[in-house]
Formats: C-alpha cells, sequence, structure tokens
C-alpha cells in the first residue's frame, strides 16, 4: 500500500519493519485538503478472474478518536463510509517500542469485479475526533475472492 498509483497529496511512506512491504502510507495534518473534499489514494487492482470479492485494508481503525473516517470505493459507484469497530481482525503491532499500537484487517465490503484492471479509491476527508487532525496509516489493501 505504500506505493499508491496515484493520490492527491505527498506520499512520504513511513518504514515500518512488520508492515507487508516495509513501509505504510501516512497522512497527518491539520491543514484540509486543497480544491477538493478529501485525500484521495488510488490503486489498479489487477483482477484475473471475474467473481464476487472481499475487499480489506490493513490499517488503524477508521474513525475512531485517534484516527480519522475512511471512504472507499471500485470503479465509478458512490463512496461508501468504513465502517469499523477499534478492533478488526488479525491485528498486529507496528511499532515494537509501542506493543498496543496495532494496525488490524478491516473487511470494507463486497464488490462484484469483472476481469482486468479496477480502480480502487480511499479517500479521507474527516478528522479524527482527538484532536481535529487528518490521521491515517494505511499497510495493505487486499482483495479476497469469494
Amino acid at each position: 500500500a505504500e506505493a499508491p498509483d496515484y493520490a492527491n497529496f505527498d506520499v512520504h511512506p513511513e518504514f515500518v519493519t512488520a508492515a507487508f512491504g516495509g513501509g505504510v502510507v501516512k497522512l497527518d495534518t491539520t491543514s484540509p485538503p486543497v480544491d477538493t473534499d478529501g485525500f484521495m489514494l488510488g490503486y489498479n487492482v489487477r483482477v484475473e478472474q471475474a467473481g464476487e470479492y472481499e475487499v480489506y485494508v490493513a490499517s488503524l481503525a477508521a474513525g475512531q478518536s485517534w484516527s480519522s473516517p475512511i471512504d472507499w470505493r471500485i470503479g465509478d459507484v458512490p463512496f461508501q463510509r468504513v465502517v469499523t469497530e477499534s478492533r478488526g481482525f488479525n491485528s498486529y503491532s507496528y511499532d515494537p517500542m509501542r506493543p498496543n499500537a496495532q494496525f488490524h484487517f478491516f473487511k470494507l465490503g463486497e464488490v462484484r469485479l469483472s476481469a482486468g484492471s479496477q480502480p480502487l479509491e480511499l479517500k479521507i476527508s474527516g478528522k479524527r475526533k482527538m484532536d481535529s487532525k487528518f490521521v491515517m496509516k494505511l499497510d495493505a489493501v487486499c482483495l479476497k475472492k469469494k
């Protein structure tokens, strides 16, 4: 996830030993996005076989007091809000000095996809509750065929 295909903000991957690709996408700012309604990340996801898929991310829990809400979509459909509890499943610590600093896998939803390249977009348009900053850390984006 540390190398999105496109973004409307400067993506500087943060090195994290426990991350799947060795780094995570990090957004941490008080400044709102310019000329748009959210900070956007886009990934061109290659789908080998048409069918029903589950979409997952490994990240901070979206929309909790310590992280911003995240919206997502695949294709030209309206964005959907990521709804998470404070803990997903298969959590792992990303900071050995802070064992409670964890990423969790969260299921975003289910979609029917055709074979080929599909645009998956994530949008951060709200501030976190604890200090009114835009905050997100993203380690992985995954598709699982049903």
